[in-house]
């Protein structure tokens, strides 16, 4: 059994890395840009228990400050944890646990409005609301409420990531998922 669920951490942290080399797309109008990344975020709370998705996430985010370049855009090293993403960056583990966490608790498992629901408020509305502070802090005269307005150009394609993760854990078969 220990096995397995190593397997699947390793498959995790595994998507995480291959969704950075998707380039990331530019806005303009903030210096941070659309990443199809948090996708394998979302799918890591969703199908790992609350310590195993923290502790993948951890694993890779001490892999991109050790200057692996698994972030999108190729990019990696310390440099990242002192922009403007760092925000989005530390909410990364943050968020797993706690769709991890939420999801351990639903009754009825691979329900795909529930997982939606949790991927949605936590893996999108908490992971850019924290983005945004961490924006506001790190852009030098970017006020929290422009921060906060900023997120607005994330949402509609962080819904799509949430759909499409929920989608895949809800077809996956429990045996998979055992969150117990």
């Amino acid at each position: 059994m220990k096995i397995k669920r190593l397997t699947i951490c390793a498959m995790m942290l595994a998507i995480i890395v291959v969704l950075g080399f998707f380039p990331p797309i530019p806005l303009g109008f903030i210096p941070v840009p659309i990443v199809i990344q948090n996708l394998g975020i979302l799918l890591t709370g969703l199908l790992l228990r609350k310590g195993e998705a923290f502790t993948v996430v951890i694993v890779f985010l001490l892999m991109v400050a050790a200057g692996l370049p698994f972030l999108s855009g190729g990019r990696g090293g310390l440099t990242p944890f002192f922009g403007p993403s760092v925000g989005y960056l530390l909410a990364y583990p943050i968020c797993a646990f706690l769709i991890a966490w939420a999801m351990e608790y639903v009754p009825k498992p691979n329900n795909l409005f529930t997982a939606l629901i949790v991927t949605f408020l936590i893996g999108v509305l908490l992971l850019d609301g924290i983005g945004a502070i961490g924006m506001h802090i790190n852009i030098k005269g970017m006020s929290l409420a422009s921060a906060f307005k900023a997120q607005l150009a994330f949402i509609p394609g962080d819904t799509v990531k949430a759909v499409a993760a929920s989608v895949v854990y809800s077809l996956l078969p429990l045996s998979i998922i055992d969150k117990k």
